[in-house]
């Protein structure tokens, strides 16, 4: 161990006699507790003996307070503070768990240090011995102040990387609520603009106001085009006769036509001319005369062979 080998026990025989200047008391123990938060476990010496006088004054004071009569607001949460205490009583637990000292107020000693010996020189001087019992229950309780120094600090590792993984988390949760937010003002904004719409619709379409007053206006227009056309069973037998009429006309046209033909023809057989038979006579003088009395021949052509006998 550390401690045996800082303060090393001397075996020869024959210690030498000194009588210290001032008794060590245990209370000089005591700042040590407060060197690292949380406190280590209390360090108690197995051959001294604590009174009870601390003990008396808490009792004393929660019995006072206990003598107190209790108000009705007081009763009425003290079931909420008593489930609120054990709470906290078993958080304070899981922390001394972690933090605690696994070393016993009163340590067995060193194997390596002679029992008989250690109760001799505690005949001669009490005091070295009660110095080296607290060196090294001291080296124990620094030990054990490491290990939970070292846990502590694998637990604080291990919650810093919750806290910066809880940061992350709750940076994206802030990008979700922004982006929320957005869509919640978007909704907003459409749903105004539905409703416009709808009321739009219900007022102009489905009660169709401008399609009734378009209807009415076009009803209005066709009117006044209507009156401008007569219907076609006012004017089949105006139709029938005209085209009756026409017939006759053309019939007459082609006559006239053959009629003048013909005498043409006599007339150049007199003149001593080359006499030119049908139609084709007027070619060669008027070829632009000729071509439009050749299509009104084939377009009558039915007309003129219904009309020959």
């Amino acid at each position: 161990m550390a401690s045996s080998s800082t303060h090393e026990v001397c075996r020869a025989a024959g210690l030498p006699l000194c009588e210290p200047e001032s008794s060590t008391s245990v209370d000089e123990v005591h700042p040590f507790r407060k060197i690292l938060s949380p406190q280590p476990a209390k360090t108690l010496l197995c051959d001294c003996v604590f009174g009870d006088d601390g003990d008396d004054d808490e009792g004393g004071e929660s019995e006072l307070s206990l003598e107190q009569p209790l108000t009705e607001g007081d009763d009425l949460q003290l079931e909420d503070i008593q489930d609120e205490l054990d709470k906290k009583k078993a958080f304070v637990d899981l922390i001394g768990k972690r933090l605690s000292l696994q070393v016993p107020d009163c340590p067995i000693g060193d194997v390596c240090v002679d029992k008989q010996l250690e109760l001799n020189n505690f005949d001669t001087h009490p005091e070295i011995l009660e110095l080296q019992r607290n060196n090294h229950k001291l080296s124990l309780q620094i030990r054990a102040l490491q290990h939970s120094c070292t846990a502590t600090d694998a637990s604080l590792k291990h919650l810093r990387m919750l806290l910066d993984r809880e940061l992350e988390a709750a940076v994206v949760l802030q990008r979700r609520l922004d982006r929320l937010d957005s869509v919640r003002r978007t909704m907003e904004h459409e749903q105004a603009l539905c409703r416009q719409r709808y009321r739009h619709l219900q007022e102009d379409k489905y009660e169709w106001q401008d399609c009734h007053a378009y209807i009415k206006r076009s009803r209005e227009e066709a009117s006044l085009e209507l009156v401008k056309f007569v219907p076609r069973l006012e004017y089949i037998q105006p139709k029938h006769d005209a085209v009756q009429l026409l017939n006759q006309t053309k019939r007459l046209g082609k006559e006239l036509h053959e009629f003048l033909v013909e005498n043409m023809a006599r007339l150049s057989l007199r003149l001593g001319l080359r006499a030119s038979t049908g139609h084709h006579a007027e070619l060669g003088n008027n070829p632009r005369l000729g071509t439009f009395i050749s299509e009104f021949l084939q377009r009558n052509e039915r007309l003129f062979t219904e009309a020959t006998p």
